[in-house]
């Protein structure tokens, strides 16, 4: 059983799919089902498209969930971005629809001067000693992120490697965050909120998963047990990316349950 609890749509300012291709691609893939989850980026707030087109997503999810409704599970949901940037955004948000699952996460750090989304800095041209910085800063709300605001599932814990490593080249001693990571993980826990297994970093070469092993190994040390799998697509083709890789991982580790949301209700299901 595949289920996919992070995807986008044309709604999201930087995806391309329409809710429809997603519903068929994931009849071809054999999945039980995807939320849509588009981009609330409360930085953004000011946007006079921002809510409207949140709203927009909701119901056009809303009407493909009847469609569909003997075939898939179509969760709406919505991806709350930079909640601190803007708190009563994000609630006004939240309040206005019956969303089946909200996922927090972080894009653009509080970082004086570079408040931007991390995916629009080219950071080649940092000093080691500034991208050290702007982790911890990133890090920091994070943890805030996850102490004070309103979300179901915390999303790709570790995404700025993405773009510092992964796009830019540049390394990063990852050990030197496992205190604040480790301060995230548990108010996941304490707070009995779900950690994501992010697969857009998979290929069909490579599995790299935000977080990796061996920050889920100390998630699952400190008693998280629940776990979404999310490929984070931005077209339909990328539905189903890495979500077999990700569950052979988690099978590995002696998990056979993972985590899907409806009405904001966690509900579980099989990989056995």
């Amino acid at each position: 059983m595949l289920f996919n609890c992070h995807t986008h749509s044309a709604h999201s300012h930087d995806a391309q799919a329409a809710i429809a291709d997603l519903c068929e691609t994931a009849l071809k893939e054999g999945m039980a089902g995807f939320a849509v989850t588009d981009h609330c980026d409360c930085e953004c707030a000011d946007d006079p498209n921002a809510f409207s087109s949140l709203m927009d997503s909701y119901e056009d999810c809303r009407f493909y969930k009847k469609q569909y409704e003997d075939r898939l599970v179509i969760a709406c949901g919505v991806e709350i971005g930079e909640a601190l940037y803007d708190p009563s955004f994000a609630a006004k948000v939240i309040g206005a629809r019956p969303w089946d699952v909200v996922l927090g996460s972080v894009h653009a750090v509080r970082f004086p001067g570079w408040e931007m989304p991390f995916s629009l800095i080219d950071f080649t041209a940092f000093s080691d000693e500034f991208i050290r910085s702007y982790l911890h800063v990133y890090f920091d709300d994070l943890k805030e992120m996850a102490l004070t605001q309103d979300f179901d599932v915390l999303c790709h814990l570790t995404v700025p490697l993405r773009y510092i490593c992964g796009k830019y080249g540049r390394r990063v001693d990852i050990e030197e965050y496992d205190g604040k990571i480790d301060e995230i993980l548990k108010i996941v826990v304490d707070r009995d909120k779900t950690l994501e297994i992010n697969t857009s970093g998979c290929t069909a070469e490579r599995s790299l998963f935000m977080p990796d092993e061996a920050i889920l190994d100390r998630y699952l040390a400190m008693g998280g047990s629940s776990l979404t799998v999310g490929s984070d697509a931005h077209t339909a083709d990328r539905l189903a990316n890495g979500l077999e890789q990700a569950q052979v991982m988690l099978k590995n580790r002696g998990i056979t349950q993972l985590t899907y949301y409806l009405n904001r209700s966690p509900l579980s299901y099989s990989i056995e």
